[in-house]
């Protein structure tokens, strides 16, 4: 993923949308990074970074479809999560 940053101190710079899950907490490169996007409703409420960055670095796992996504292979689909 090309456009993965690790800034997130900026709220108006994060999108809502997506995160990106890596095997790593300390992930810089995007190259190894997931795409994942969060579809409207308790995937998006709860796992997007602006509203809780307290899962920054953490475990989660997430259901979905690997589908093409950010040109890249990745969570397209997601419908199930556990954090």
């Amino acid at each position: 993923v090309k456009t993965f940053a690790t800034d997130v101190s900026s709220s108006a710079e994060i999108k809502e949308t997506c995160i990106a899950l890596a095997s790593s907490p300390d992930e810089q490169d995007g190259e190894n990074t997931f795409p994942v996007f969060l579809k409207t409703g308790d995937l998006r409420d709860n796992l997007n970074i602006n509203d809780n960055r307290d899962i920054i670095g953490t475990e989660i796992l997430i259901k979905g479809n690997i589908e093409s996504y950010y040109a890249s292979i990745g969570f397209n689909n997601t419908y199930e999560y556990v954090k």
